[in-house]
């Protein structure tokens, strides 16, 4: 985690292998986080997702293209940043856990939006030799 001179906060994928971590330094940075991991994939539809050009005042890309920016005083009162993301490992490379990460959604209230599960876990990733961990 990265703080800005200009008070913006820059968050890496890798920081979310920790949520309670990342959720604990994002706030105490000043915004209001709310972060998600899941073992199954999930389909989150929150029906409190702030307009489309709060989300863009509030979320931009950082240099690395797994890096994003947060402008915390541009975040509306009583609004939360989620962040949701998944870890899942290869049997090609063992000891290997990578993130799935979805780029964080700057919602209206504070309340995290439901997990619809689209896959159970241990199942495996189509196409791609990986397998989300059951939990």
């Amino acid at each position: 985690m990265r703080q800005g001179v200009d008070g913006t906060v820059t968050v890496q994928v890798r920081q979310y292998l920790d949520p309670e971590g990342l959720q604990r330094t994002l706030r105490a940075d000043g915004v209001n986080a709310i972060t998600r991991s899941f073992a199954a994939l999930c389909l989150h539809a929150p029906s409190n997702v702030a307009p489309r050009a709060v989300q863009q005042a509030v979320v931009g890309n950082g240099d690395d293209p797994v890096d994003y920016v947060i402008h915390p005083d541009a975040m509306p009162s009583g609004s939360a940043l989620f962040l949701t993301f998944s870890t899942f490992t290869s049997p090609r490379r063992p000891g290997y856990v990578g993130i799935g990460a979805a780029p964080p959604i700057v919602l209206t209230t504070d309340t995290a939006p439901l997990c619809t599960p689209t896959a159970p876990p241990g199942a495996p990733l189509s196409g791609m030799g990986l397998t989300i961990p059951g939990r």
